[in-house]
């Protein structure tokens, strides 16, 4: 209970210091340079500098608002302005003394890969407490993914600590990480390996925490899964995309049950089906579970190193091939065939499947 409220208290928090509106999203008006001339930017270019131009006397009064993960160097009109920075603002005003000039062209340089993932660029007003609401045309706030994300985070506790209480046992199998490793376990769980209203519980609150996973993950780097435009959406489009990549997740899992069942059948260990998938899905819950922990502080607190998301992305098909060993293992303990033939149906349920997820998580 503390730390659902905890968590409210930090959503509050930080949606009461949010101070700036959004007059213009300059992603959309990108540039990027070729031997002969500029052309809109491309998401799946491998540019290395953007050029933004901006009129000055229309946005005099507004501020430029730079987020990046890498460090990026900035050229107004040719001339350095920055160098080595990622986060910056700077106000239109102040800048048209220093350089005086009808528009700015703005140049912004990384050494590294420049997408829509990992830089935002703004023109921005501050907001005053006394006005009124922002005309209709305004976007909102920068602060959309992260409120999202807080949001996501609450929602997951809390049906995390109702399904614990639902069936506390079932759980602590869940979330036993001595009985991840061991090779030995009670046959009095075996009604665990089921698959009942509990398991599927279980089987959605891991679809909606690997799918709010792999969004903050796409959010800062340049991985993409076939979900685009999370820089950019709505609050309401951010949690219809994780309900729609949640439901992936889910059919996944469950043709895997289905892969599982059929494949045992065909070996002759059909008693092992519902122990191999519930300790597919105990691994996801446990070393997922830890990293959505690590990644979710990291994001709230503001990281935008967009090698971390790239290590802790890394991390999965590690996740995934140590579970091939584990099992292989696990279920040693419980069959009674060669390793020969255990090893064959360990190819046909885990393997080719793996190497099918390896080659969707690189694309």
């Amino acid at each position: 209970m503390r730390v659902v409220l905890f968590v409210v208290f930090v959503f509050f928090a930080h949606a009461a210091m949010a101070q700036w509106v959004i007059k213009k999203d300059l992603n959309e008006s990108w540039l990027t340079s070729d031997s002969a001339a500029y052309k809109p930017f491309q998401d799946n270019s491998d540019a290395s500098s953007v050029y933004i131009s901006i009129p000055v006397r229309t946005f005099k009064t507004d501020y430029l608002i730079v987020k990046s993960a890498n460090p990026l160097a900035m050229l107004l009109n040719g001339v350095v302005v920055l160098d080595g920075a990622k986060d910056f603002k700077m106000s239109i005003d102040s800048l048209s003394k220093h350089y005086a000039a009808g528009n700015f062209f703005i140049a912004l340089h990384s050494d590294q890969r420049i997408s829509k993932n990992n830089l935002q660029t703004f023109l921005a007003s501050k907001v005053q407490h006394q006005a009124t609401a922002p005309e209709e045309s305004y976007l909102k706030t920068a602060t959309v993914f992260r409120d999202f994300s807080i949001t996501a985070a609450l929602v997951l506790i809390i049906f995390l600590v109702t399904i614990i209480r639902v069936n506390p046992g079932l759980s602590a199998d869940y979330f036993s990480i001595r009985r991840l490793f061991s090779n030995r376990e009670s046959e009095d769980d075996h009604y665990y390996y089921r698959v009942t209203s509990a398991t599927i519980l279980f089987y959605v609150f891991t679809s909606l925490m690997i799918a709010l996973f792999l969004m903050i993950i796409i959010r800062f780097t340049g991985v993409r899964l076939g979900i685009e435009g999370i820089s950019t959406a709505s609050y309401w489009n951010l949690v219809f995309t994780w309900l729609t990549t949640s439901l992936y997740v889910l059919i996944f899992l469950f043709v895997k049950i289905v892969i599982i069942y059929l494949i045992s059948v065909l070996f002759g260990i059909r008693e092992v089906a519902g122990y191999h998938f519930f300790n597919f899905v105990r691994i996801l819950l446990v070393t997922i579970g830890i990293l959505s922990v690590v990644l979710l502080i990291y994001f709230v607190l503001h990281g935008q190193g967009q090698s971390f998301y790239n290590f802790l992305f890394a991390t999965l098909p590690w996740i995934l091939g140590a579970w091939i060993v584990l099992g292989f293992f696990k279920l040693a303990s419980r069959v009674r065939h060669s390793a020969f033939h255990l090893f064959s149906y360990i190819c046909a349920t885990e393997l080719i499947p793996f190497f099918i997820i390896i080659e969707v998580l690189n694309k």
